[in-house]
């Protein structure tokens, strides 16, 4: 990323959910570190599985797809991948910009 905001627009029915949600996903991020440094490729293939699901029903398709590479390299125990993904889910939580959903309702 090169600094620019990644600007994503969320539904209505979850706007009052996303700030916590991206609060837990940027606390996360330090659980996530801890098993890379550790070295433990299990438990970072399950953060990182968890990550690309919980982020794909939010409507967060990059953070899910950032999730999903993760994943695999934890897998495929590639050290050198898992941290250009770390360091990838941190610029990108870092740039999320939040676009309010758009008003549908009713002229009144």
């Amino acid at each position: 990323m090169s600094g620019q905001p990644h600007r994503i627009r969320i539904a209505a029915g979850i706007a009052d959910l996303v700030p916590a949600f991206l609060e837990n996903r940027r606390r996360e991020l330090d659980v996530i570190r801890a098993a890379a440094k550790a070295r433990d490729h299990r438990r970072l293939w399950q953060l990182a599985h968890n990550l690309k699901g919980v982020a794909g029903s939010y409507g967060f398709d990059h953070l899910s797809a950032i999730g999903l590479a993760l994943e695999q390299a934890a897998q495929a125990s590639d050290d050198a991948v898992i941290d250009q993904q770390l360091q990838r889910l941190d610029q990108h939580l870092a740039s999320i910009e939040i676009i309010p959903p758009e008003d549908t309702g009713s002229p009144t």
